[in-house]
This record gives structure tokens, sequence and C-alpha cells, in this order.
């Protein structure tokens, strides 16, 4: 900062009367030698009473001090002032600094270094820029008050800081940062705020949840990171507004990380600002602690509980892609079948999944003949089912209980073609699963029912697009043990859903190559939940939202035999998950006052899924189908698949089918179909070749009216 001066007033002076002049000199001589005793003009000098300060300080290497209990007021601009060549200089003030209506309290200039600005006491000020920085401040340490009673720019950086630390208080606080560089700040304030750039680092200071430091970004820009800062204690909970005003492109580290043993995010309350989530914390006993039944604890330290809000999503996620799946499945057979008169075609899948990987077998089989078929429907529509019976076990780990699904689901669908390259069709799903819960007894019963429709159109040059869209309603009826206590509750939920793949087919008489992309969304609300027993807990509304975005390429070939035919298959297929995390929130019934926050993970973002296999039909009614799957995620974990199956109907109209598949643990079934004076008779007989070795056999007889 450059300072001026008046040249008329100098002149003026000079044309004093000596006399008068003598008895200015005289006045400030005795005044200099009258406060002596209390007051040194040293401007390294320590402070160690409270008096008025004139003039300006340029501040040495050894420093100025103002000792706790004194007060120095301060009538001149540019009050303190680093002199160059001494960047090791410091100001300390352990007392209070009041700073009259004078701008630049404390003055560094361009080019020049303040070692240590700290105060521990108080700096009033009435006039702009309390601390005015053009040059360098290497560490500005505030743990007492900083108050400017109004005045604008109480820190006002166009230069560097280094490090900045406030464990203080700011009362009519303005910190303009407007071309300048925060290197570090470290803040346990709750109001501070910046106008201009944010700092590269920002490190919250946590003492408690109650108390801990707030970062106004006030429409900042400039990218920065966010932690926590090593002097921290911290524990489970959510701690609010941490961050306003910060947009998530500008803002590093809200993915999280682990402080002393405690996972901690940053999850956005919308409108850039952000609240701190503490989820677990092992010192507190996570590990291993369930039902503890104790309403002073941590729900989400609970592995039954865990696992029960695991289950939950599983279910919405498993329910939407299920949905899209079979709708793509069916418009997949009606591109590689288009030039068949007949498209109905009934199917089912029996799918035996675990913790590594997921094995598919199905058992082609004709239920209801096409005379049948065309009975219960218009002639210009076609008809399809598809179901399946999935297994699925999954090991407890550090925070969540061991689960063991059952889920059986079951869709209808009908369509019709409106021209040569149009379809129109919608179907129905109805899925249902039973969840087992660790070992003490808690469950889950879940239902959903899913209604869709969707659309094919060709156009030009062979490309087509596809589209479909539907609605859902899921309830869970929720069982949980804690302890010797039972706690129940049910929770209903609705989903929106939708999918649009662009394709084209490149025809090669039998040969097709068909390149897609797709895009798949789902939104589902869960609703709020309260369960009824001892040491009851409220969880609060839920938003899942999933996407998928996948680009493939499938072909279909047919290989025209005598008296059959051979149809090769095969598809290469990259999926990017782009599904949001969702948190859960949570409280005791009987204490509304304190929330816990669990924060759901989302699965590995990338993925590709192979697919190879044919079908071979002869005209003596036999169909011999087999493909492998495999799904490799972007952690090294993958899913193979290997399916195999055989139906035949022999001229007595007896249908023989056999499947036999898995990878971990393979399974092997045998199905024989009659129909007898309109009743369906069938016997199913199962075989699982595993540690169980378990075997199942089913007879049934249907009549259908």
């Amino acid at each position: 900062m450059k300072r001026t001066y008046n040249l008329s007033k100098i002149l003026i002076f000079y044309k004093l009367p000596l006399n008068f002049i003598s008895f200015i000199f005289l006045t400030i001589f005795f005044f200099l030698i009258l406060t002596s005793k209390s007051y040194s003009v040293d401007c390294d000098a320590t402070y160690p009473v409270s008096a008025p300060k004139g003039g300006q300080c340029d501040l040495t290497n050894s420093g100025s001090t103002v000792s706790a209990g004194a007060t120095i007021a301060i009538a001149a601009p540019q009050a303190w002032q680093v002199k160059v060549g001494n960047n090791s200089s410091s100001l300390t003030n352990n007392g209070t600094i009041n700073f009259d209506a004078n701008p630049q309290g404390v003055f560094v200039d361009v080019g020049l270094t303040l070692g240590e600005l700290i105060n521990t006491g108080s700096m009033t000020s009435t006039a702009p820029e309390m601390i005015d920085n053009e040059g360098t401040i290497t560490f500005l340490n505030n743990s007492g008050t900083l108050n400017s009673n109004g005045a604008p720019e109480t820190i006002s950086n166009t230069g560097t800081i280094t490090r900045m630390r406030n464990t203080g208080t700011l009362v009519n606080f303005e910190f303009t940062n407007i071309g300048g560089t925060i290197q570090t700040l470290e803040n346990n304030d709750p109001n501070l705020a910046i106008v201009g750039d944010n700092p590269i680092n920002y490190e919250i200071i946590v003492d408690s949840t109650s108390d801990y430091g707030k970062y106004d970004g006030n429409a900042s820009t400039g990218s920065m990171s966010f932690s926590i800062n090593d002097t921290s204690t911290i524990e489970v909970g959510t701690y609010s507004n941490v961050i306003s005003n910060v947009t998530a492109g500008d803002l590093e580290g809200e993915d999280g990380g682990t402080y002393e043993g405690c996972n901690w995010s940053l999850t956005n309350d919308g409108a850039d600002n952000w609240s701190l989530v503490v989820s677990e914390c092992s010192s507190s006993g996570s590990s291993g602690s369930s039902g503890s039944g104790d309403s002073s604890s941590n729900p989400t330290n609970d592995t039954d509980v865990v696992g029960s809000l695991e289950v939950q999503v599983s279910n919405v996620k498993n329910s939407f892609t299920q949905s899209v799946g079979m709708i793509s499945n069916r418009l997949s057979y009606l591109r590689a079948n288009r030039k068949d008169t007949n498209l109905s075609k009934q199917n089912q899948k029996t799918n035996f999944n675990n913790a590594l990987l997921t094995s598919l077998s199905e058992t082609l089989m004709t239920t209801i003949s096409n005379n049948k078929s065309n009975k219960i429907i218009p002639d210009e529509w076609s008809s399809w089912t598809e179901g399946s019976v999935s297994i699925s076990k999954i090991g407890d780990t550090t925070n969540s209980s061991r689960k063991e699904i059952d889920t059986q689901s079951i869709a209808f669908g009908f369509d019709k073609k409106i021209n040569q390259g149009e379809i129109f069709g919608y179907a129905f799903q109805f899925n249902q699963s039973e969840t087992d819960i660790g070992s003490n007894g808690s469950s889950i019963d879940g239902k959903n029912l899913n209604v869709s429709v969707y659309r094919s159109k060709s156009l030009k040059n062979n490309n087509f697009i596809e589209g479909s869209i539907g609605l859902g309603k899921l309830k869970n009826d929720i069982d949980r043990k804690s302890g010797s206590d039972t706690l129940t509750g049910s929770r209903d939920g609705k989903q929106l859903f939708g999918s649009v793949n662009f394709g084209k087919t490149i025809d090669k008489g039998n040969f097709d190559l068909t390149p897609t992309f797709r895009f798949d969304l789902g939104y589902t609300e869960l609703d709020e939940y309260q369960e009824v027993g001892t040491n009851a807990l409220f969880y609060d509304d839920q938003h899942i939202q999933s996407g998928m975005a996948s680009l493939g390429l499938s072909f279909n070939n047919i290989v025209k035999l005598s008296n059959s035919s051979l149809k090769p298959f095969g598809s290469i297929e990259y999926g990017l998950d782009m599904s949001d995390s969702s948190d859960t929130k949570i409280n005791y019934v009987s204490d509304t006052s304190t929330q816990y926050t669990y924060k759901h993970d989302v699965n590995s973002e990338h993925m590709v899924t192979s697919v190879v296999g044919f079908n071979f039909e002869t005209k003596d009614n036999l169909l011999i189908s087999s493909s492998y799957t495999r799904i490799q995620g972007e952690k090294h974990e993958h899913t193979d698949a290997l399916k195999f199956g055989i139906n035949f109907k022999s001229k007595r109209e007896t249908e023989y089918a056999m499947q036999f598949g898995g990878s971990e643990d393979l399974t092997a079934g045998i199905n024989i179909a009659k129909n007898v004076n309109g009743f369906d008779l069938q016997l199913t007989l199962d075989q699982e070749f595993n540690e169980n070795h378990d075997k199942n056999a089913e007879i049934s007889m249907i009549k259908k009216f």
C-alpha cells in the first residue's frame, strides 16, 4: 500500500515562527519523559500495559507482542507493517488491539513476508482492512476474537496465506480472497465465509457433534479439497451444513474416507449445501454387535439393522433390473425371430446365485398349445411368459449379517405387430422374496407388482429404437430380532423405471450383427416406517436412484440343415453403473433428537458381460439350448454361468425336458409334462450338487379354465 503526503501542509509548517516550533518540540520531549515508565515506543518490544500507540511500526525479525491484559489503541494507518528483509518477523496479540478509523492495521506489502500473525486476545476495527495481505503470511492463527464492528474487509487477501487456523470467534466478519491464494484453511467457527476464491485445502475442526466448523463459500469459485483436521474428535452422526454454497464441481473429497477408525462422507443436502456424515467408528464397537436393544447405542452398528437395510435396497434394484431386463429379452427375441409368424414364447428360468457368482439354468417347455393360446388372445397378438426362481446366499461382513434370499417371479406379456417394422406390447410382473437375516431370526418378506408398456420401431437403414416405461408397487414386511425382543414393521414403496435402446441390425441373410446402446433409469421412493416393540426404531423415507448405460454388440446366425437348424448367438456388452448412493436416516422412537445415518455404497461402476451359445431345433420337436455367460467387474469380481437344456415333445403329446447348469453349485433337473383331457400333469425332479446334495420332487395337476 503506497503512502501519500500533503505537500501544502509541509510548506505551511516551515513558515511557522521558530518560537512556536520550539514549543512543539519541547512539549513532545516532556511527554516522552513523563510516559517512558509506562509505555515503550519500540516497535519490536513487548507491550505490557494499556496505552495508545501512535505512528507506524516496521516489524523486524524480533517481532512485536501485546501482553495479556494490555489494551493498545492505534490511531495510525498501517500500524504494523513488515520491513524489507525481515521475513521471520511476527506479531502476537494476547491482549486487546483497537484499530481506530484508519485502514490497514496489519499490512504486508507485495513481495514481503510476515512469518506469524497470532491472535489469542481480541482485535477490533471500525475501519476497513484490519489485516491487509498483499504479500505472504506464512501462518495466521486466530484463537481469540476478530471483530470488525461492521466495517468491511476484516481480512483482505490478494497475496498468499500459506496456512490459516481459526479456532476463535468471528464477529461481523468479512473475509475477501479476490485474486489471492489460501493454501490451507483450518476452521472451527460456524460463521466463516469467504468472498472470491475458495481455499485450496479446507480442513474442518470438530470438537463435538454441536461444536464444529462451518464454511460458507458465498458463491466463491475454485477447486477446494475437504478433509478432517488431525486435532478433531468425531463420533457417529450427522454434522449439518459443514459446507454451504460450494458446487459439487468445485468440491473434492465428497466420497469421504476414514479418520481415527471412523468412516465419513459428505452428503449433498441440496442447493450446494453439504453435511458431514460419520457412519461407522470401529472404536465404538461396530464390529459384531447385533441386537443390543440399548436405546443409547448407535443402530447403524447393529449388523441385523444394516443387513435389513441392505436387503431393502437390493430388492429395489433387483425389481428394477428384472423389469427392464425381461422386456429387453423379449425385444431381442423378437428381433432374432422377426421372420417367424408365431412369436409366442413360454420361458422358465431357474437361477442359483451366491456371493461369488450367478449360475443360470433354463427349462424350455410349452405348457399351452398354440391352439389354446389363440382362444385366449386375438390372432394378431402374441403371448409370452417368463418365470424365475433365485436362491442367494451372502455371507456376513464386519458391518452386516449374512443373508439367505429366495426369490420367485413370474411375468406375462402380450404384443402385436403394428406394421412390418413396429411392435407394441405390455407386460405384468409379480415378484416375491423371502430373506433370512443373521442367525437370530430376523427376516423380510417382500412383494412387488409392476406393469410396463414397450414399443419397438424400425428406422431407416436398418436402425431401430426400443423403449419401455413402467410403474411398480413394493411392500416389505420386516421382522427384527433384538435380544429376546421381536420388532415388526411394514414398509411400502413406489417405483418408476424406463429404458431406451438404440441399435442397428446388419442383415447378412441368415446372419445378423446388432450393435446397441441402451440407457436404463429407475427411481424408487420407500416410505417412512416405524417399528413396533421395545426400543423401536423410526426409519425416514428413502430415495433410491438407479441408472445404467450399456454399449453392446450381439449376433444371431441360422445354419439350416436337412431336418434341423442350428442357431448360434452371442453378445458382448459394457455397462456403466451410474446409480447414486442412498442414505437411510434412523432414530429411536424414544429419542427423536438424535438421528443416525447409514450410507449405502454403490456397486461396481464398470462391468463387461459376454454371452455365447446356440439353439438346435429338429422337425421331430427336439430343442437343445446351451449358453455360457461371463460377467466381469472392475474390482476383479466375476460371474460365470453355464446353461444347458433339452426339450422334446413326443407324438403322444408328452413333453420331456432336462436342464443342467451352474458354476459353483451345479444343478440338474428333469421335467415330464402331458395333457390328459384338459388336465396338465407334471413331474419335476431336481438335484443340487453341493455340500448339502439337496433333492426335490414335485407332482402337479392343473386344470385351466
